[in-house]
């Protein structure tokens, strides 16, 4: 199917986060926690229709692991956006959302949106990164 516009979304973030369950979220509507690691780089796609606009939206999954980096970057120059997934029951992925923030801005385009995402909020009894620090890394 034709489509009048095209988004590409690239989510990014430590490795277990839940990079690849947000991906089968929005591909399946429904969630699915037994996913294994991504290898380098996979994406979905999902057509919708907006105000009679047909849509094209692709969501790409990055590995989270260190010596995969590389792989990556050259994906992020063609998205519109930037998903910064951390796991709000692992304070380190939070602590390494500087360094995930700074590859973005070094390899994105300049207007490139970015969106930060706290995962696992199913599991709130084991919450490290408090919802103020999230707010305030968000500003």
């Amino acid at each position: 199917m034709d489509f009048e516009y095209l988004f590409k979304y690239i989510v990014v973030g430590d490795a277990g986060v839940g990079k690849t369950c947000i991906l089968h979220w929005f591909s399946e509507d429904k969630f699915d926690d037994n996913t294994s690691c991504t290898l380098g780089i996979e994406f979905v796609r999902k057509e919708m229709n907006l105000d009679n606009k047909s849509i094209m939206i692709q969501v790409w999954d990055t590995a989270g692991q260190e010596e995969l980096h590389s792989l990556t970057w050259n994906y992020f120059r063609s998205c519109c956006a930037v998903l910064l997934v951390y796991d709000i029951t692992k304070w380190k992925s939070f602590e390494n959302l500087i360094r995930w923030l700074n590859n973005v801005k070094e390899n994105s385009l300049e207007n490139v949106r970015i969106i930060l995402i706290g995962n696992k909020n199913d599991l709130e009894y084991k919450r490290e990164v408090l919802l103020s620090e999230g707010k305030a890394f968000a500003k």
